[in-house]
């Protein structure tokens, strides 16, 4: 027997089937406009974010780079300050140990002033006292540099060797004694002046360390110089009195010798 087909029920069941259908079509198209507003939305948050970071990490390149610029450019501005320094404090060192060359130089013309050779005085006179110019310009300018140390004491010892230097050449015939007084005098100034020798080192090498041994080379050059012009001149007297050498001549020429080896040992050690 055939199913009994009613058209009621059949149109009732393809109406729901049609409502079920729209529903359900309502239902996708409604997550299809909702889903991406939320994905957009993340989006837009995550964009946020990482474009924030990103201008913080470039303002604090900035900040750091500018701060790191700043730090070399002062300890550049430092080193620069300090070669400077260095080289003025250098400049002025040497001036103040031309000086100490001067004193020493002027040894030599007295010596051949004292001597009295014939012919010979005008032309040592004026020697001499072209010496005696630089020695006192020279000790002008280091006065000018080194102001601490009182400079009456050193002028006191050099007005004295120049005077016993011209008595002893003022005299016929020149007596060892005259004349060796004389030549110790003149180390006396020389040894005078080496407070403004010390003082000017010390200073510089406690404004640099770094700078303590070109300073002390040059101390040794100096004193090196000056001990090989009294080498000499410690035979002076005897020669110009025309006497045998005295055993204290002698033993102060040993002693100088003895001095000089000691600071080429030391020269050799500054240069290694």
């Amino acid at each position: 027997m055939a199913p009994f087909y009613n058209p009621v029920s059949a149109a009732v069941a393809g109406q729901r089937s049609r409502v079920y259908q729209s529903q359900r079509v309502l239902w996708i198209e409604r997550h299809k406009l909702t889903a991406p507003a939320h994905v957009k939305k993340s989006q837009s948050s995550y964009r946020l974010g990482v474009s924030r970071q990103l201008w913080i990490g470039a303002l604090a390149a900035v900040f750091l780079s500018t701060v790191l610029a700043g730090i070399i450019l002062f300890h550049v501005s430092q080193l620069l300050f300090q070669a400077r320094h260095a080289v003025v404090g250098l400049e002025e060192l040497r001036q103040v140990l031309d000086t100490a060359s001067r004193i020493t130089a002027e040894r030599a013309p007295s010596n051949v002033l004292m001597a009295g050779e014939v012919g010979q005085i005008e032309t040592a006179r004026a020697r001499l006292n072209t010496a005696r110019a630089e020695t006192d310009r020279a000790l002008n300018q280091a006065a000018t540099i080194v102001a601490t140390v009182p400079y009456n004491d050193i002028m006191r010892h050099l007005v004295q060797a120049r005077a016993l230097v011209e008595l002893a050449a003022a005299e016929t015939p020149v007596r060892y004694e005259s004349v060796q007084r004389a030549t110790e005098a003149l180390f006396a100034t020389y040894d005078a002046y080496q407070a403004v020798v010390m003082s000017k080192a010390a200073e510089l090498i406690h404004s640099d360390p770094e700078l303590a041994g070109p300073v002390q080379h040059a101390l040794i050059l100096c004193a090196l110089r000056d001990d090989a012009g009294r080498l000499g001149s410690s035979i002076i007297a005897p020669l110009i009195a025309n006497i045998p050498m005295p055993e204290s001549n002698i033993a102060n020429g040993e002693r100088l010798n003895g001095r000089i080896k000691m600071q080429r040992q030391l020269l050799s050690l500054s240069l290694i």
